[in-house]
């Protein structure tokens, strides 16, 4: 939409969306306080929030023209393009963590969008967690069951790891022809199991690249939290060796 204020163009997030038929009304009034509370260069911004004639509520953020990782991950890329996004969504999520207290809690494709310039921006906090003094928080019913670590879907207490997980899961998509839990369920069963890298990147990546690259997947998509990267810089400084493997 264009923000008749400014002249700007931006994105107008409904309170209600409708799903199947369905409306469903999303707690917009926290994810503009989560999102806009800080800024950080890879976090969409949050501007304002505003109401229409039929007095529905909106959240006002900046415009991502590039839309998001879901249309990006279904081209190919040099590594170092790869690398680049990771570094910066890893840093924006980092800063989730370590400076607002939260759980992302909703890492995926969809969930990273891209800025005329193609920078990453983090959006959509709508189901963010925050974290206790000990780092937990106790896991909502809302999820993505494609990019959600195990113990978010059983509904449990989580913690960064998860985010870790849905993070690796992101990552595995990229570099697969399907992001279906069925590829990744193969993948993570045994640790032996190298990436089914789709056919440019399984021609480009050397098989040291490759067993490098799935060994740190394997370990941020392992089932049990207490044998994943403790934080997404650990994670993001073990795949970004990987990729120079």
């Amino acid at each position: 939409m264009e923000d008749i204020k400014t002249g700007r163009s931006v994105i107008a997030k409904a309170a209600v969306s409708i799903s199947g038929g369905w409306s469903r009304w999303g707690n917009i009034a926290q994810e503009a306080h989560h999102a806009g509370a800080f800024l950080h260069p890879y976090i969409a911004v949050v501007y304002d929030m505003a109401v229409d004639k039929n007095d529905d509520l909106f959240m006002i953020m900046e415009d991502l023209p590039n839309r998001t990782l879901k249309e990006w991950l279904e081209f190919d890329h040099p590594l170092e393009e790869i690398g680049a996004v990771l570094d910066k969504v890893s840093s924006a999520l980092e800063y989730v963590h370590t400076k607002m207290g939260l759980i992302f809690a909703d890492m995926k494709p969809a969930n990273i969008g891209f800025d005329e310039l193609w920078n990453p921006k983090l959006i959509d906090f709508g189901i963010s967690k925050h974290m206790d003094e000990t780092g937990e928080a106790e896991a909502g019913d809302e999820f993505t069951p494609m990019y959600t670590s195990p113990e978010q879907r059983r509904g449990s207490v989580i913690d960064i790891r998860s985010d870790v997980y849905s993070l690796a899961a992101t990552i595995f998509a990229i570099f697969v022809d399907r992001t279906s839990d069925e590829n990744r369920d193969r993948f993570e069963k045994d640790l032996d199991n190298v990436v089914p890298f789709r056919r440019d990147y399984d021609k480009t990546l050397s098989t040291e690249r490759k067993l490098a690259i799935s060994r740190v997947l394997h370990k941020a998509l392992s089932k049990d939290p207490k044998d994943r990267h403790h934080t997404v810089k650990e994670f993001n400084d073990e795949f970004q060796n990987a990729l120079g493997s």
